[in-house]
């Protein structure tokens, strides 16, 4: 498990099951690499990120593979 800091936080949503959808083949490879998916809410598209996936991206190879 781990935690994850932040400087503000500017909104709280709460996303619909019909909002996602699968991550777009358009997007950049790197957003692919951490995305769970896209949310379509208001004119606005989010990237919905798969955050362990991404801290053992950014971990030395021999302390993600203890990780899991």
């Amino acid at each position: 498990q781990f935690g994850v800091a932040v400087d503000s936080v500017g909104e709280v949503i709460s996303p619909k099951a019909e909002e996602y959808e699968r991550t777009p083949d358009a997007l950049d490879v790197r957003w692919k690499q951490v995305s769970q998916g896209v949310l379509k809410q208001n004119k606005r598209i989010l990237v919905m990120i798969d955050l362990t996936r991404l801290i053992d991206m950014t971990l030395p190879q021999e302390q993600a593979s203890a990780s899991e």
